[in-house]
């Protein structure tokens, strides 16, 4: 449904003519990149931007010349948009993360020897203390607010996350293994969808991206 996405798969590796299997695999490798740096649900979701990309890189056994092409940029750029879009928590957490980094780095400055002009102690015990037990505050409040994206998440996209599958979806995953799926209760705690922003919409938020890049261009 997306173009920007669509157009992967028209990526090749190779300048001769790709058959259809060597197009698609090459694809879903850029489709992995994607979703390894910029997914809420990545298990690099956590990591610094540098290392993530890496990481990414190697997981998808994938190039920098692979993800500099610019319709890979165009692709990413439209995730990104539809993600922010359907959760704008995302954007609190990520800073948040910025914020624990910069605590990181001062707890590993302090030197309780430091003085100031006065002779007095830069950094006490008991500023130390506190301060960690802020930041351990912090990460709760973190936790606090992951979840927090995770629930918008599934009721603003209707994907559940870590849930268990439905039946309909049970049945649509073993007609393409020759091993069947474990049935698994459905949860039906998770929260129902309300009338926010849903990605069946998101053809509109497409074309609104596409008009605001127009627009400052």
């Amino acid at each position: 449904m997306i173009p920007e996405l669509k157009a992967l798969f028209d990526e090749t590796k190779h300048t001769q003519k790709a058959i259809a299997w060597e197009r698609n695999t090459y694809a879903k490798k850029l489709l992995s990149y994607i979703y390894f740096t910029l997914d809420f649900t990545s298990p690099l979701r956590d990591w610094e931007e540098g290392p993530r990309h890496e990481e990414a890189l190697k997981y998808t056994d994938l190039t920098e010349t692979d993800v500099k092409k610019p319709k890979v940029k165009a692709a990413l750029e439209v995730y990104e948009h539809l993600q922010i879009e359907a959760c704008r928590a995302i954007k609190t957490y990520r800073a948040s993360l910025k914020g624990l980094t910069a605590m990181d780095e001062y707890l590993k400055s302090v030197d309780f020897n430091g003085r100031d002009k006065q002779g007095k102690l830069l950094y006490t015990p008991n500023q130390y203390v506190a301060n960690l037990a802020l930041t351990d505050k912090a990460y709760d409040a973190l936790e606090r607010l992951a979840n927090r994206v995770t629930v918008q998440l599934e009721q603003n996209t209707g994907i559940r996350g870590k849930a268990p599958m439905g039946d309909s979806e049970i049945k649509a995953a073993s007609s393409h293994t020759d091993t069947p799926l474990e049935i698994t209760p459905w949860d039906e705690t998770v929260i129902a969808p309300d009338g926010r922003t849903q990605w069946t919409e998101i053809t509109g938020l497409v074309e609104n991206f596409r008009k605001n890049k127009s627009d400052v261009a």
